[in-house]
């Protein structure tokens, strides 16, 4: 079997989390059935040299590529640099390095989206490491839904707001996904423009839902596929510093989306929202401040791992390696 082409391209990004990368693939591998055409693009995302060694030394295969980035991209960045070494693909599946699939998810919503050709996304049912089901899917953000929360707009528009603890049965049409497990059409992601890279770490699923409910696409959650997420395992930085760069992420995308007066609103309605919570609490009281002074993108992280202020250098030496089946 050749890999200038294939059905499914499966995209793994790796930072200084080896043992859950190695893990994943061995997930995958005993998940998938074989008459899946799939291929596995690992993207080393700036691991110190002995994380990068481990990896390069324990996971093989025919259809396996692995890829080092110099740099820690972030998710979209990194993500885009595997694409650049991804066989030709009818679908790619962004799924996060510290899961574990439990059934053969990749197979389950690629014949999903086959059956149903105006899905853009859709993703399965997360679980805890104790195989507790979490909340896989949420709503688009917006103002109307920070202040007057999802119960009550359901009552006007139930479709729109389904509830996100119930136990479903069959797929659900629904705003956006969990990040962590992102399985897209590849014609449709082309036609909403491809990956923004100035997305680092957070709202990535927020944009690709909104990209895709705008351009006419459907976004699902699928129930029977289903993966276990160990939160956090590959995003190692303290509280205050992912809420920091969750909230740089928020504002560029209502910005993006929605226009600089929304953006500005939804600013100081969390900012409010952070200082009443901040008497006595110098944490909320900080992350107000923050947010009062715009949350700036300067501020991200990416520009601590990137030097460069204003978009990530994806076009950076690269050392390409591919796994040879052993």
């Amino acid at each position: 079997m050749t890999y200038e082409s294939t059905q499914v391209c499966i995209f793994l990004l790796n930072y200084n989390s080896t043992k859950y990368t190695i893990d994943c693939v061995e997930s995958i591998v005993n998940k998938t059935k074989a008459s899946l055409d799939y291929h596995i693009v690992i993207i080393d995302n700036g691991s110190i040299e002995s994380e990068f060694e481990q990896l390069k030394s324990s996971v093989s295969g025919a259809n396996i590529t692995l890829v080092r980035s110099e740099e820690n991209l972030g998710f979209f960045g990194g993500y885009h640099i595997g694409i650049k070494y991804a066989p030709k693909s009818e679908y790619y599946y962004f799924l996060n390095n510290d899961c574990l699939l439990v059934n053969d998810v990749a197979s389950i919503l690629f014949d999903f989206c086959e059956k149903n050709p105006n899905v853009g996304i859709c993703s399965g049912q997360m679980l805890d490491p104790e195989l507790r089901p979490v909340r896989s899917f949420n709503y688009l953000p917006t103002l109307s839904l920070r202040i007057f929360g999802n119960a009550l707009l359901r009552v006007f528009n139930p479709k729109k707001f389904p509830k996100r603890s119930t136990d479903y049965s069959a797929p659900i049409k629904v705003g956006i996904v969990s990040g962590s497990s992102i399985f897209v059409r590849k014609s449709a992601l082309d036609n909403v423009g491809g990956l923004d890279l100035n997305y680092f770490l957070y709202c990535e699923e927020e944009e690709l839902g909104f990209a895709m409910n705008t351009a006419g696409y459907d976004v699902y959650f699928h129930p029977k596929a289903k993966f276990v997420h160990y939160f956090g395992a590959s995003t190692k930085f303290d509280q205050y510093r992912r809420d920091k760069e969750y909230h740089i992420s928020l504002f560029y995308f209502y910005k993006k989306n929605y226009g600089m007066l929304y953006k500005i609103a939804n600013q100081w309605f969390l900012a409010a929202k952070f200082l009443c919570k901040g008497i006595g609490n110098v944490y909320n009281l900080k992350l107000a401040l923050f947010l009062i002074m715009g949350a700036k993108s300067k501020r991200s992280l990416k520009n601590v791992s990137v030097n460069n202020t204003s978009t990530f250098q994806v076009n950076i030496a690269l050392k390409k390696v591919k796994l040879k089946a052993s």
